[in-house]
């Protein structure tokens, strides 16, 4: 990527959902039962800290972002995955993204409570927000509600889907300067 503009802090987004103690996140698919979690139990489980360049293909950087979070081993049991399972799908509605069983067990693939050791609000990704070693933004799926197991190599939307709303955007800001130099 070209030279990309630093910014002191992530953007903040627009949220619908709750960020209160009654969401769960489900954890379901090619695993032995369907669980359950609430925010209070998943914040009960040993945590760890991450620290990242978080870059956007929009072109911007936000250096050295601490995360704290729960990993991904403390939440989903490798015991508990069916033989046949090759990865996680990580999800926030039909935003997901797809990661191979040895990134999602990794201690630093973590779904992050904390930015900046301050709670992660919902307008950052919270009250779920996974973050891992070297991922793209795209693949930091804010608010997760479920995570589900499977048998293949899942195809996530997040790429995809982010994008999309890219050369969405580029396109409108090319169709803007073309009529403003008219």
């Amino acid at each position: 990527m070209a030279h990309l503009r630093e910014l002191d802090e992530l953007p903040k987004f627009r949220q619908s959902r709750a960020n209160d103690e009654t969401t769960k996140l489900v954890i379901e698919g090619e695993i032995l039962g369907t669980k359950a979690l609430s925010l209070g139990e998943i914040g009960r489980l040993p945590t760890v800290k991450l620290t990242e360049d978080f870059e956007c293909l929009e072109g911007w950087v936000v250096r050295d972002v601490l995360w704290e979070g729960v990993p991904i081993s403390e939440i989903v049991n490798e015991n508990d995955l069916k033989p046949r399972t090759k990865s996680l799908l990580f999800c926030s509605g039909d935003y997901t993204t797809a990661l191979d069983l040895k990134t999602s067990f990794k201690r630093s693939t973590i779904l992050a409570l904390k930015k900046g050791n301050k709670k992660l609000d919902v307008s950052e990704g919270g009250p779920l927000r996974l973050v891992f070693e070297g991922h793209d933004c795209y693949e930091s799926v804010k608010s997760v509600d479920r995570i589900v197991a499977c048998a293949n190599r899942g195809k996530g939307t997040a790429q995809r889907i982010a994008t999309g709303r890219l050369e969405k955007r580029e396109g409108t800001e090319r169709r803007t300067k073309t009529k403003e130099s008219r």
